[in-house]
Formats: C-alpha cells, sequence, structure tokens
C-alpha cells in the first residue's frame, strides 16, 4: 500500500464525518436565514408568513410597523393576539377560505395603521406545500394603495363635475338622473326633472365680462344647492343651463316654486353694487314605468318654454304629457 494512500481504518472515519462540519452548515443556515431577514426588511410593504395552525412564523420590519409590535409579540401568535377584535375573524376567516381552496388570494380593505390612520390596502395571499404536496402554510404581503385611489377618486371627480360650478356635467348628470329612473321604476315611484336657466343671462354677460357671468353662475349654484336635499342631482348641462332630478312631487313642486323667488332676493354683489338675477324654471313629474328619462326631459323642457312665455321668474311643472309648442306652428 502507498504511504500517500488513506489506510482502511482512515476510509472508515471520513465516512463518518461528513465533508462539512455540523457547525459550519448550521452556521450558514444562521447566515442565510439573517440575509433572508435583510432582504425582507428592506422592502417597504408588510409581508408575512403564517403555518396551517395560523401562527405567525415570518414577517418583516413594515409587517411589525403595520401593527405597532415588537417581533416577540408576533413571531408565534395567531391574528386574534395582534388585531382588533373585529378585524381578528374577518382575517381569520380569509385565511381559513384560502386554506380550504388553494392556490392565491387578493382582496381589497381598509385597515388602521399602528399610527391611527386608515388606509386603503390590497392583500396578496398564497398558500405554500411541503414536499408531500400538503399545504404547510401562508404568505402574503399588504400594498398600501390609499394614494391610487385618492387619485382615482380625483380623476372620477374631474370626470363627472363642471370645472366652473364643481356641479355634475351633463354626461354625469344623465347617468345618474337614468339610474334614479330604474329605482324609480322598481319602486312604484315617481321621478321630477326640472330645468331651469338665468333669465337675460347673455345681456349680463356681455355688459359685466365672462367672469362676472361666470361668478354669477357659482352664486346661483351655491343658492339653489342650499335648497336641495342629498339624495337629489344637480348638474350643469349647458352655458347657463341646468337640471335637477329628484324623487317625490310635492318636495319637488316647493323647490321649484322656492327657486326663482330665492334668485330674486338674493342678487350677485358686484363692487359697490347689485346685480339682479332671475330665473326661469320648468319642471316635469313623471311615472319611469310609462316615460323615459329622455321624454322627462323634453317635457321638462316644454314646462321650462311655457315659463318664459308667460313673463320669466317663475316656475311652471308639467304632471302629464305637454304639448309641444311646435304644435302651434302647424
Amino acid at each position: 500500500m502507498s504511504s500517500d494512500e488513506p489506510s482502511p481504518l482512515r476510509r472508515w472515519f471520513s465516512g463518518l464525518c461528513p465533508a462539512r462540519p455540523l457547525r459550519q452548515r448550521l452556521q450558514q443556515a444562521i447566515e442565510e436565514r439573517h440575509a433572508m431577514q435583510a432582504i425582507l426588511d428592506n422592502i417597504p410593504a408588510p409581508i408575512f408568513a403564517k403555518n396551517v395552525e395560523g401562527l405567525y412564523t415570518h414577517c418583516n420590519r413594515a409587517f411589525l410597523e403595520y401593527l405597532g409590535l415588537p417581533r416577540e409579540g408576533v413571531i408565534g401568535k395567531t391574528v386574534h393576539d395582534v388585531a382588533p377584535p373585529d378585524l381578528a375573524s374577518v382575517y381569520a376567516d380569509a385565511d381559513r377560505r384560502l386554506l380550504a381552496a388553494g392556490g392565491r388570494q387578493i382582496y381589497d380593505a381598509q385597515v388602521q395603521w399602528a399610527d391611527g390612520g386608515l388606509r386603503d390596502v390590497t392583500f396578496y395571499k398564497a398558500v405554500w406545500y411541503n414536499q408531500e404536496g400538503q399545504p404547510a402554510g401562508q404568505a402574503g404581503a399588504i400594498f398600501d394603495i390609499t394614494e391610487r385611489r385618492r387619485l382615482e377618486k380625483e380623476l372620477r371627480l374631474l370626470a363627472e363635475t363642471d370645472d366652473l360650478t364643481g356641479r355634475l356635467n351633463r354626461r354625469s348628470f344623465l347617468q345618474q338622473a337614468d339610474r334614479m329612473f330604474l329605482r324609480a321604476r322598481e319602486h312604484g315611484a315617481c321621478v321630477a326633472l326640472l330645468l331651469f336657466d338665468l333669465d337675460h343671462f347673455k345681456e349680463l354677460n356681455d355688459a359685466f365680462g365672462h367672469a362676472t357671468g361666470d361668478a354669477v353662475l357659482c352664486h346661483v349654484c351655491d343658492l339653489v344647492g342650499q335648497q336641495l336635499r342629498e339624495e337629489d342631482r344637480f348638474g350643469r348641462i349647458g352655458g347657463d343651463e341646468f337640471a335637477i332630478a329628484a324623487y317625490g312631487a310635492a318636495q319637488v313642486h316647493t323647490i321649484a316654486e322656492r327657486l326663482p323667488e330665492l334668485l330674486d332676493q338674493s342678487p350677485f354683489l358686484f363692487g359697490d353694487r347689485f346685480l339682479p338675477i332671475g330665473i326661469s324654471v320648468g319642471g316635469a313629474i313623471v311615472d319611469p314605468a310609462e316615460v323615459r328619462l329622455d321624454e322627462a326631459i323634453a317635457r321638462a323642457d316644454r314646462a321650462l318654454y311655457e315659463a318664459k312665455r308667460q313673463g320669466r321668474r317663475r316656475a311652471v311643472i308639467f304632471e302629464r304629457p305637454a304639448p309641444d309648442p311646435a304644435d302651434d306652428l302647424r
């Protein structure tokens, strides 16, 4: 046997001892765990993992900040230990559904951060499996979408409202009025459409300028808006033309008859003088089961024409099919 060749006894001992000492492997595992935790802690979104019993096994710094708890207050605990009771039951039910169904789960919620602020978030969760293919737990991340929701709301408002007055624009008013007709049809209720415009508004614009005209329109919208109920819909559908959709004949009569008087008593202050404001109102009270929105608007427009024919600064309401003024020309 060559002196360089290991003896049988040495080969036997080598077989008993792994090539890498156990201590070295343990140290590497610890370092890998620390490295993974450092990576997770540098991710700004809260991240967590739970086993099948619902105990937290991992989480990052952002998740601890979200809860306002130290790591030892989370790891080994359940959602009932770390979340408010009303939310804990909701989260626990979602966890059970996820583990039963497998795969992924995505849902939006509003949660309270440790600082007390409410935030809109999206939960992304998924089941992970052991080597036997059995569910071993779940991992999840929470993404703060509060700013996105705020921007979406702003964009929606921009798309739905009139730039000058802040009231519904024509498109949005018609959409919401159409929904009111649908609800009224389902419940057997009536709906009223009111149209009004400013008397001699063109002359006011020509005499005092468009900036003053714009200010007058805003003044009128503020006054009219104060007379309406929360469920009423109020929109600007043209230059100085406005529309109101409302439920209930009696209330609508009161609103329509009050508006011309209100504007008469509320002139617009321009410099050191008051500019008188007059409006004419036309309305139609209809049964949505029998009359479509476009026909209701046409009836209200005929009533507005009649209010102007009678001398302006007044309201005319049609509660039955109104004659078309064009018939007078035949």
